[in-house]
């Protein structure tokens, strides 16, 4: 069990700069810059999940000028051709990049196909006079499953990693005890042994915090510890290096402020606000398992709002109310659906926090709901399960997402 949940928590934390949709394209693309050593290409196709290529619609990137989508990321990415910097790709981006990939979308025409996918895909395939590269992620951000270069299997250039371990995207099968909350307080304790992770983790916590101080340029309210600056400056583009959760910049930044940011303002150990923090990260995964990396649904508000609500509580000691305060904040905000990455997903992130900390508030005041009103389960578990049974209608939003969108020329 713990070895299984500490590979999904090592898979989930991982350092981006901007939108992770758009971080992923670009990676994408420049596998193909590095094979074909960023050549001025002569054919340039992408194919793309409905999903991924919504969330990067409307997403700033880093250091892109304020340009944004699809068609931006894979150029960016193609002529930054660093698939090292892994979702970091933009962190390459200079003004000569910039200039040579305008000056070549205003010459050349990008075919760019949207595609439906059971998960996030994306495809590209670039021509230039050394040769053809096509590119193949599918699953996850980071999953680049193919690399045709004229034809022949290639290598992924950044395969290895620091810690020596293979990234490519583990397929987790996680049993119905992950999700008892009266496990959770052990499973911590031991994942909390592992040092790799909680480095990572402690990573994490800090440019995490850095992201709440410099979105208080946008929004210096505390109610939601900082949470919708942060969130709004990374959908602005601004650059800010941010550790995801569960495939997500937005769930980190939901995920691990909270948590963290209570820990100090109430003077917990530091030892408690990292658990805090673990466990955050830790429910954000499993509820993410359920519905994927990339969902119809709002994984700030699903995932990682019920993540910092279970941080949160393991802060104060009061981890056993984690059900109650649960059924009081699902209650009051599911059913918020995806309609892309953009600057409006602040007001989902605070509303999320805000929501969860009035739950908590709720239950102390011997408040609650009872588990046979509506969507509710008797446990979180078959709460989770009944929430992705209406998943499969939110996917027919999407559809109308993108053409709402498309229809507005932006």
């Amino acid at each position: 069990m713990v070895v299984s949940l500490t590979s999904l928590l090592r898979q989930a934390f991982q350092f981006t700069s901007g939108c992770t949709e758009p971080a992923a394209i670009g990676l994408n693309a420049a596998v193909a810059g590095y094979y074909l050593e960023k050549e001025e290409p002569r054919l340039f196709e992408i194919e793309i999940d409905i999903l991924t290529y919504k969330n990067a619609f409307n997403a700033g990137i880093p250091n892109g000028e304020d340009e944004h989508g699809t068609i931006w990321a894979a150029l960016y990415g193609y002529f930054t051709g660093r698939p090292d910097l892994k979702l970091e790709i933009f962190n390459g981006l200079d003004n000569t990049i910039v200039r040579r990939s305008h000056a070549f979308k205003e010459s050349f025409d990008i075919r760019l196909k949207v595609i439906e996918s059971p998960g996030l895909y994306i495809k590209t395939k670039i021509g230039t006079s050394r040769g053809e590269c096509e590119v193949v992620t599918q699953g996850s951000h980071l999953n680049v499953t193919s690399v045709l270069f004229n034809g022949r299997q290639a290598e992924i250039p950044w395969r290895q990693t620091v810690d020596g371990s293979d990234e490519k995207k583990e397929e987790f099968i996680l049993d119905e005890s992950f999700f008892h909350d009266e496990y959770w307080e052990e499973s911590v304790e031991k994942l909390s042994q592992d040092l790799t992770l909680m480095a990572k983790l402690r990573k994490g916590i800090e440019i995490n915090l850095k992201a709440a101080e410099y979105g208080k340029r946008y929004d210096s309210s505390t109610d939601d510890f900082g949470v919708a600056g942060a969130v709004f400056a990374r959908m602005h583009g601004d650059t800010m290096p941010v550790m995801s959760v569960s495939g997500s910049g937005n769930k980190g930044l939901i995920t691990i402020i909270p948590p963290a940011r209570y820990g100090l303002n109430t003077k917990a150990s530091p030892e408690t606000t990292e658990k805090g923090a673990l466990l955050a990260s830790l429910v954000t995964a499993l509820i993410t398992s359920k519905f994927g990396s990339v969902s119809s649904v709002c994984g700030g508000v699903y995932g990682a709002g019920t993540g910092a609500l279970a941080g949160l509580l393991y802060i104060d000691g009061n981890l056993s109310l984690f059900f109650d305060a649960f059924k009081n904040y699902i209650s009051s905000i599911c059913g918020v659906f995806c309609d892309g990455a953009k600057g409006s997903c602040a007001v989902k992130a605070s509303a999320a926090v805000i929501m969860a900390k009035r739950s908590i508030d709720l239950v102390n005041k011997g408040f609650t709901i009872n588990h046979k009103d509506g969507f509710l389960g008797d446990n979180f578990y078959h709460t989770v399960e009944n929430l992705v049974r209406y998943n499969e209608h939110f996917t027919l939003f999407d559809k109308s997402t993108v053409e709402i969108l498309q229809g507005k020329g932006c």
